[in-house]
Order: structure tokens, then C-alpha cells, then sequence
């Protein structure tokens, strides 16, 4: 591959000495070094009066690393207020094309779209949406799409070959829409993607990577093509999708919050990293030629759970862009960028704890030599996100045993003086300080979203329902935040002993479905735990400190409530009935938004259809494909191009066709099923039999089968 190392129009290479961002660095994180001091100095002080101990000191220690990482909210929010309304003057890349010919250069792009036994129908509902998106914007041409199915399950692996078919025939899409399954799913999704990098990697100058429920407007991928056109030396561009869709009451707060509150963080994230940004692994634009050449991914010293095949590859694959030269950028202000969130808190808890081995086997890394410094700071972030809730949760622990110890000595406080002279209060107005300003750093970003609307885009409280429904609304986010962050802190902090104690995580199917509500026996199995733990806490707190059990209330309470709150999150009546009170209203719901509105119509009106009655047969997928003619040659032809080979040369095993002829799939194990599914001629030859047999020949079922042809 030719080493690409042009300039930058107007951005300065991520491997140049930039003086500039630099200083915005050194700001940024100076801001947020003060805020840590203060907060800190204000809780040793209070422990010098009160006397020092092993506990305080541990408790401090806790204390300072989890005011810095609070303090990183405040501090992007407010340098997120102030470069939000200047995008030019703080070096937006979407600047760099804001006065480019709209006829401007292109490229050949793939649109990658990875899957895993997802939820067919949505998947290709939502390429469609994309598909026409870029045809109305006059821009198809330059765009391939490629669903890169991981698929184990069978019945998942035909009805994805048999939409994929309808589908390109609805739109007239073949030679634009290819479909792949691989046999192996080795390296799972970043192996899949590698996989297509050593295919068909050559034809294309930039990928679009996609998660399985992400769309994206046309509009939005000719810019991110234009940007890396404009930007010769961009090896990723991420933009920063917003949740769509959300129905229960826990998805619509959590798409409220990417909507509202999203867009003055991700200024204020961009003000300090500028090309030195991250990659999330979806909605990204990436140039095809370094991502080979530098993205393969290491690996890791010792065994899973913290060793061997890096999980979290998207992280590491940012970081080694910037390591050979590469920028990286976050197009925070192209709009048209969506994804969908686990509709429920025990939902979004599994998926955290995938992403929570992910981002702790990053230690290494930031331990490791001649990485960039950005992405040490990308990768730190990553591991406190899941790290921080363990460490508070033992802050909490440290300061139960340390009232408990005071307790039981059963000595006399005595206070003494303030060591900073100029506090001039008790330690209880003292105490009281401390929580003030840990609470308006923690509350006082999503006011400052209000007042950057209110300052800089009043208009657009319409959007979200008017001012006092947007007011209702982030109140009520604010609340339920409080009560669901010691829920996730135990998730949390049960996924780092997890993973301490060396228990991995296997890849499983995310749940994207929504029913009206989670089953109490779930919500009991998830929870349960979390409402021993919030009683015998509360108990014990309330008998050795009174006061301390108050202050512990807002902990105990939500987790003691755990059970109900997390089954109140998970109802689509809730959320249906706030969606009609403008609650949690986004404007892809108030003024509407082409392409999720075309998503949903064609979801509704079931564009695509399995043409077979026995859809929910365990044995579906292997008696359509040998029953149905058209599916059958389908199938047949599609292995034969992923074995590349003669379909006579493959391996054939006739006692199982005879077996599943005669005894029906029913006395099949599933890896014989798999074994005649990856035959192409054995299935041709299924089919033959199977029409041209007498039924008394041939196991009742495929009468049934073949009856259920529609």
C-alpha cells in the first residue's frame, strides 16, 4: 500500500507538532485539574479536623480520582458552551467543506453492515433506508453495500439470504447490495471486517462501518466522503449518532439525552482533541488503505479475560491511525446520524458488561510504549466509565466501615482548626459544601444545555416540546439518572470482580426488541441481589449512624426500589403515554426526519416477507431452503462462491441426506443440519428428492413444508 502523507486543507496533521491544540489540551485538562483540587482539598481538610486514619486516607484517595472524573462533565460542558455557537473559530472539520461545490470529488465507498444473528427484518429495512436516501441525494453511485453476516443460527442464515434477495430485487439492487456469510467467525466483529478488508478491500478507497441497527442520511455520507476527500490525511472520520426510536420509558430518556444534551459534550469533547479524536466502531467513515496497512489488531499478553484477542478493537484501531500519522475526527455537527438503544436497564446492563472486559483489557496499552498521548486519555476514559462506578461503590463500603469503626471506639470528636485557615464553618456546613459542589458538578451540564438552547437556539425548544416541556423533561432525566446510577454502579462493579476473578464474556446477540415491560422473575434475577444488599446496608447504617444513614438514603433507596423502578423503566405504555405528554420529545419525532420515518413505514407495512408459514419451526431455515426453489438455488450458489471452489470437490455425506429424507430434521443434531446446509450439492440433491419422491417415501413433514409455500 502507497503511504499517503498529505497535508491537511486547514487541519493540522495528527503527527505535526501543533502548538495549538496543545494549549487547548493543556487548558482543558487544567480546568479540570482545578476543579479535582478544590473538591479534594475540601474533603482533606474536613478529615484533618476530624483526625486522620487508614480509612480517610483510602476514602480521599477514592475521593480525588472520583472528583476528576465528575469534573470531566463540567469541564466538557463548559468548554462545549462556549465553542458550540464558533464552530469555525474552534476548528470544526465540517468546516473544511462548508463552501466546497456540491458536485465536489467522490469516491468508491462500502457501507459495511456486520451482523450476528440479528433481527433480519430491521437490518435490511434499515440498508433500504439508507439505499434510497443516497439515490434521492444523487449520490448511489459512488456507494456499494456489504451485509457481513457472523451468523450461527441457521434459520437466522437462510432468512437472511432470502430478504437480502427480495430486497435487491424490490430496489433493483444487485451488483450494489452483496451479501456474505462467513463459515468461521473468527476475531467476531473486527475479524469480520478484516475479512472484507482482504476481499474486496482494494475497490474501495474509504468503508462506511455500520452497527446492525445504525442509519445514516444521504446527505450525511456524502459529507463524511467529502470531508475525507477535502482532508487528505483523516484516516477516520466518527460522527456522533443520536438514539431513534426509543419506546420504553428508559430508551426515550436515554434518546432525549443523546438529543439534548449530547451536542454541547461533543463540542466540548471536540475543543480538546480535534484530530487526536477516538472511533466508536460504527457510523464512521474510514480510509481503507492505512486501516490495512496499520489496523491489525495485537494480541494481547496473557489470557481472556485481560489478555488475548482484543474485544474493543475500535479504540485500538483509533490509536494506531494516530500512531503511524493518521487523524482522527469527530464530526459532531452532521446531522442524519442514528442508532437504537437496549430498550430496558437489564438489556443495557448486559451489553455494559461486554463493553466493560473491552475497555479494561486497554490497560495494557496504556501501559505499552509509543502510543499517542490522546489515546492513552481515550482509553482511560473508557476503562473509569466501568472502573469509576467499582471505585465508588468501595468509597461507599470504606466510608460505612469507618463510621462503624468510629462507633464502636466510642471516642468523643474532637474538631480542630481548618489547616486553610479561611474555612470558617463546621465540619457539618462543611460536609454539607463538599455535597453542594459535588452535586452542581454533576447537575450543572444539563442546565448549561438548557441556557446554550435558551442563548443560542431558542427556536429550537419546539423541537423538543416547547421550554417547559423540555424543562419537565430534563427534571425528570435528572431524577431517574439519580436513581438508576446506584443500580449500574453494582452492575458495574459486579462486571470488574467478574473479570477480576478471570470470567469472561462470550459474544452474544443484542436484544433490540421491546415488550411491555420485563418479566418480574427477570427483573428479580437481575435485582435481587441489589435489594438484599440496599436492606442490610440501611439497617446497619441507620443503627451505628443516624446521620450517615440519611446521607446514604439516595443509594439505598434506588437500589432497595431496583426491582420495581427497573420494570417501570422497561414499559412501552410509559413511554407511549410521555411520547403523547411531549416528554423526552426529539426532533425526529416533532418535526419528523426522512429517513427514520421511511425505516419505520417500511417495518409497519412488512416490505419484506418470508414467503413460508413455518417462519417459527426451530427447523425453518433448513426445510425452506430445501423446499423452496428459488431459496434452494439461492443458498446453493451462495456457498459455492464463499468455498470458491467445484461443489462436486466438497465433502459430500448422503446417509445424512437420507436421514433427514426419511426421519424428518426433528432427529437431526445440529451440527448434521450444518453439515448438509454447508453442502451445495447435497442440497440441490434435497430438493430433488423432496419434490419428486412419493409422500410415502419421504418424512410427513415435507408435505407440510412444501403445503407451506406461499
Amino acid at each position: 500500500m502507497t503511504k499517503h502523507r498529505e497535508k491537511l486543507s486547514g487541519i493540522k496533521p495528527a503527527h505535526s507538532r501543533d502548538i495549538k491544540s496543545d494549549f487547548r489540551i493543556i487548558i482543558f485538562f487544567s480546568v479540570n485539574f482545578i476543579i479535582t483540587s478544590i473538591l479534594t482539598l475540601l474533603m482533606a481538610d474536613l478529615f484533618w479536623r476530624i483526625g486522620y486514619n487508614i480509612f480517610y486516607i483510602l476514602i480521599l484517595i477514592l475521593f480525588a480520582i472520583l472528583s476528576w472524573q465528575i469534573s470531566l462533565g463540567i469541564t466538557h460542558a463548559f468548554f462545549g458552551f462556549f465553542s458550540f455557537p464558533r464552530p469555525a473559530k474552534f476548528d470544526h472539520i465540517t468546516e473544511t467543506i462548508k463552501h466546497l461545490d456540491p458536485n465536489g470529488p467522490m469516491a468508491n465507498t462500502a457501507i459495511l453492515i456486520p451482523m450476528y444473528n440479528e433481527e433480519t427484518q430491521r437490518v435490511l429495512e434499515g440498508i433500504r433506508t439508507i439505499y434510497l436516501s443516497l439515490k434521492k441525494y444523487g449520490t448511489i453511485s459512488y456507494f456499494d453495500f456489504f451485509i457481513l453476516s457472523d451468523s450461527t443460527n441457521p434459520n437466522r442464515g437462510i432468512m437472511e439470504e432470502s430478504m437480502w434477495v427480495q430486497l435487491c430485487q424490490q430496489l433493483n439492487a444487485f451488483g450494489k447490495i452483496y451479501y456474505r456469510r462467513r463459515e468461521n467467525n473468527f476475531h467476531k466483529k473486527a475479524g469480520n471486517v478484516a475479512d472484507f478488508c482482504t476481499s474486496w478491500g482494494s475497490r474501495y478507497k474509504y468503508m462506511v462501518c455500520m452497527d446492525a441497527d445504525s442509519i445514516m442520511s444521504g446527505a450525511s455520507l456524502t459529507s463524511l466522503v467529502k470531508i475525507m476527500e477535502k482532508n487528505p490525511n483523516v484516516g477516520i472520520c466518527q460522527t456522533a449518532p443520536k438514539i431513534v426510536n426509543g419506546c420504553t420509558l428508559f430508551s426515550r430518556m436515554i434518546q432525549f439525552c443523546t438529543h439534548f444534551y449530547g451536542p454541547l459534550f461533543q463540542s466540548g469533547l471536540n475543543f480538546w482533541q480535534q484530530g487526536r479524536g477516538n472511533y466508536w466502531g460504527h457510523n464512521a467513515i474510514i480510509r481503507i488503505a492505512p486501516f490495512m496497512e496499520y489496523c491489525s489488531l495485537p494480541r494481547l499478553p496473557g489470557k481472556e479475560p485481560f489478555g488475548g484477542k482484543i474485544l474493543s478493537h475500535d479504540f485500538v484501531e483509533a490509536a494506531l491511525m494516530q500512531k503511524y500519522g493518521w487523524a482522527v475526527w469527530m464530526a459532531h455537527d452532521i446531522n442524519g446520524s442514528y442508532e437504537e438503544t437496549p430498550h430496558n436497564l437489564i438489556d443495557f446492563a448486559i451489553r455494559d458488561r461486554r463493553w466493560c472486559q473491552g475497555n479494561l483489557q486497554h490497560t495494557w496499552l496504556i501501559l505499552s510504549k509509543n502510543w499517542p498521548g490522546s489515546s492513552r486519555i481515550h482509553m482511560l476514559n473508557g476503562i473509569m466509565s466501568y472502573l469509576g462506578s467499582f471505585l465508588w461503590f468501595l468509597f461507599l463500603i470504606l466510608s460505612t466501615i469507618a463510621i462503624y469503626q468510629t462507633h464502636q471506639e466510642d471516642l468523643s470528636l474532637i474538631v480542630v482548626s481548618s489547616f486553610a485557615g479561611f474555612i470558617d464553618m463546621s465540619i457539618h456546613h462543611e460536609f454539607l459544601l463538599i455535597f453542594v459542589i459535588t452535586m452542581t458538578i454533576l447537575f450543572l451540564p444539563k442546565i448549561l444545555s438548557v441556557l446554550r438552547m435558551l442563548v443560542f437556539n431558542k427556536a429550537d425548544f419546539a423541537k423538543f416540546g416547547g421550554f417547559w416541556k423540555t424543562c419537565n423533561s430534563v427534571f425528570l432525566e435528572m431524577l431517574l439518572s439519580a436513581m438508576i446510577a446506584p443500580i449500574q454502579m453494582m452492575f458495574h462493579s459486579k462486571f470488574i470482580i467478574y473479570t477480576l476473578l478471570g470470567k469472561g464474556v462470550s459474544w452474544s446477540t443484542q436484544n433490540r426488541d421491546a415488550e411491555d415491560g420485563i418479566k418480574v422473575s427477570s427483573a428479580v434475577s437481575a435485582h435481587g441481589v441489589q435489594t438484599i444488599v440496599a436492606l442490610v446496608w440501611a439497617i446497619a447504617a441507620y443503627f451505628y449512624s443516624r446521620d450517615f444513614f440519611w446521607w446514604l438514603c439516595p443509594i439505598t433507596i434506588s437500589l432497595f426500589l431496583s426491582i420495581p423502578l427497573s420494570i417501570l423503566l422497561s414499559k412501552t405504555s410509559i413511554g407511549t403515554s410521555l411520547k403523547k405528554k411531549k416528554i423526552f420529545l426529539t426532533p425526529p419525532e416533532s418535526i419528523g426526519d426522512t429517513e427514520v420515518d421511511a425505516l419505520n413505514y417500511a417495518i409497519d407495512k412488512n416490505l419484506l416477507k418470508i414467503k413460508f408459514n413455518l417462519t417459527n419451526s426451530p427447523y425453518f431455515g433448513i426445510l425452506y431452503s430445501i423446499v423452496d426453489p428459488y431459496i434452494n438455488a439461492v443458498h446453493a450458489l451462495l456457498i459455492y462462491e464463499r468455498e470458491k471452489g467445484n461443489p462436486d470437490e466438497i465433502p459430500q455425506a448422503p446417509e445424512l441426506g437420507e436421514k433427514l429424507l426419511l426421519e424428518g430434521p426433528s432427529s437431526m443434531k445440529p451440527l448434521e443440519i450444518k453439515a448438509i446446509l454447508a453442502n451445495p450439492s447435497g442440497m440441490r440433491w434435497l430438493h430433488q428428492q423432496v419434490w419428486l419422491r412419493p409422500s410415502s417415501k419421504i418424512h410427513p413433514v415435507w408435505q407440510t413444508a412444501i403445503a407451506s409455500i406461499q
